[in-house]
């Protein structure tokens, strides 16, 4: 019953195991269904049901992943990976993985723990990972789907039959997909499609196609395929450029508007040598200039800015 409720609780009302307990008795008639009075369970036997649940997740998960796929009979074709995390609300002192990172929830006051989940185009997860909240993502692909090459599954007689899975196609976004993971996908033979972490394109908009055209003109969209060779002249890659006259006008107005506050912030800064109360320091000039170079990264490349220390100031 214990472990029936928590199972109930972390699925409508997610939280500790505390809020479980407190869900349970308070807000829930779960027990009523299958005639389990929850006020009469201890604490200490949810804490128990957890550790028990956590400790055969494993097990729980292939379990699932194979009834499902008896049940429903589904061909895996797409194997989709993808990380998120969740933030503590206490110190969590005595969790291991739990560290301070980038929170997805903007919770940078507290540390967060990342989760990792494999599962196919259907929705049915397949099996899922909890790493260190400060972890690099691309650091976890190769550990989540290395078992993906053979698939444990149940025959008819309920014995276990290993299946080599040479068909997935993996699809992760760009902040996974680094060229390392690539290679390694390539190496095991796995079929990918990513977003390309690539700047410098290849667009050609005289060999692109249009792939889509409204009645406003900038709302067309063209795509172009360039095919990547090995040496043989066999196909190694294919890459698609898609180009979206709609897309190109929003990145430039935002580009122009981080290019305005950038070249403001510096021509304030430089007006400020001459005035009396600015500040004139040549160690302080050279940490705002910076400063603001890398709170604008993706426009302060383009310029180069020279600071030149004025051999007759008395300032240091």
């Amino acid at each position: 019953n214990s472990v029936i409720g928590t199972l109930i609780s972390k699925c409508c009302s997610p939280g500790s195991d505390k809020h479980s307990i407190e869900w349970l008795n308070a807000n829930s008639g779960a027990g009523e269904l299958y005639d389990c009075d929850y006020n009469k369970i201890s604490s200490n036997s949810f804490y128990r049901a957890a550790d028990l649940l956590i400790d055969n997740k494993d097990k729980i998960e292939q379990h699932l992943y194979n009834k499902t796929k008896q049940i429903f009979k589904y061909d895996e074709t797409i194997t989709l990976y993808d990380l998120t995390n969740t933030y503590f609300e206490g110190q969590a002192t005595n969790i291991t993985k739990a560290a301070r990172g980038r929170s997805k929830e903007k919770r940078s006051d507290a540390k967060i723990i990342t989760l990792a989940v494999v599962l196919g185009a259907d929705g049915f997860v397949k099996n899922s990972k909890i790493f260190k909240g400060n972890v690099s993502e691309p650091s976890t692909l190769q550990e989540m789907i290395s078992d993906l090459k053979t698939v444990p599954t149940k025959d008819n007689n309920n014995k276990t039959l290993f299946t080599t899975n040479t068909n997935s196609i993996v699809i992760m976004d760009a902040g996974i997909s680094s060229q390392e993971n690539i290679d390694y996908l390539k190496d095991n033979g796995y079929e990918y499609l990513v977003v390309s972490r690539k700047r410098d394109k290849q667009y050609d908009d005289s060999k692109a196609t249009d792939v889509k055209v409204d009645k406003d003109d900038n709302s067309i969209v063209r795509a172009q395929r360039v095919e990547i060779k090995a040496e043989d002249g066999t196909i190694e890659e294919i890459e698609l450029y898609c180009h979206s006259k709609t897309r190109k006008l929003k990145e430039d107005s935002m580009q122009n508007r981080v290019q305005t506050k950038f070249i403001e912030s510096i021509e304030y800064l430089n007006d400020g040598l001459t005035k009396p109360k600015r500040m004139k320091k040549y160690d302080k000039v050279l940490q705002k200039v910076g400063a603001l170079k890398s709170d604008n990264s993706t426009i302060s490349k383009y310029y180069d800015i020279i600071v030149k220390k004025d051999p007759n100031s008395l300032n240091a």
